[in-house]
């Protein structure tokens, strides 16, 4: 069970030191939204339909959403999830990719993420059929495929570290 402070506090450290090594400011620093509400969390729910992944509405409850969470990628927040802000570019570019790249039909994959200018979006895949709903980063095709969204956090993390590896190298 991943601890939503510690990982919160863990990865906004890394970002501050990715934006110290970013000498020509490609990132953005940004502190995660404040920890949404029950109140909040139940609306988006019966607006949906359905429940909330439990890893993800873990992370919701410590932090409702994070914009610039990796790059331009503003990871989804109860505000987004109501259909506001971005939901809308994160549901056009789901409804553009092509079914041969799906594993799962589109009605299953939720967005939770998306760029605000280039093709990366992330969506849970409400059909497994395990306990943790898998995150697959599409960018046209699928990337990467996480197994759970506290995998798809630590692969997040690996990478802003690799980046400061690279920069500060």
């Amino acid at each position: 069970m991943i601890n939503w402070h510690v990982e919160i506090v863990q990865l906004y450290n890394l970002k501050q030191r990715l934006d110290a090594a970013d000498n020509e400011k490609l990132y953005t620093l940004t502190l995660p939204s404040v920890a949404a509400s029950e109140q909040a969390l139940s609306v988006v729910e019966a607006r949906l339909g359905f429940c909330l992944d439990g890893e993800y509405k873990s992370f919701l409850q410590h932090a409702d959403g994070w914009q610039h969470f990796f790059h331009k990628v503003h990871l989804f927040g109860t505000r987004e999830l109501s259909g506001y802000g971005l939901y809308t570019r994160a549901n056009k570019l789901l409804q553009s990719l092509h079914d041969p790249v799906l594993s799962a039909p589109k009605s299953s994959l939720m967005p939770i993420a998306v760029s605000e200018n280039d093709i990366d979006l992330f969506v849970l895949d409400r059909s497994s059929e395990t306990q943790s709903q898998p995150v697959i980063w599409f960018a046209g095709g699928e990337i990467e495929r996480f197994s759970s969204f506290n995998d798809f956090w630590v692969g997040m993390r690996e990478l802003i570290e690799d980046e400061i590896i690279e920069l500060t190298s």
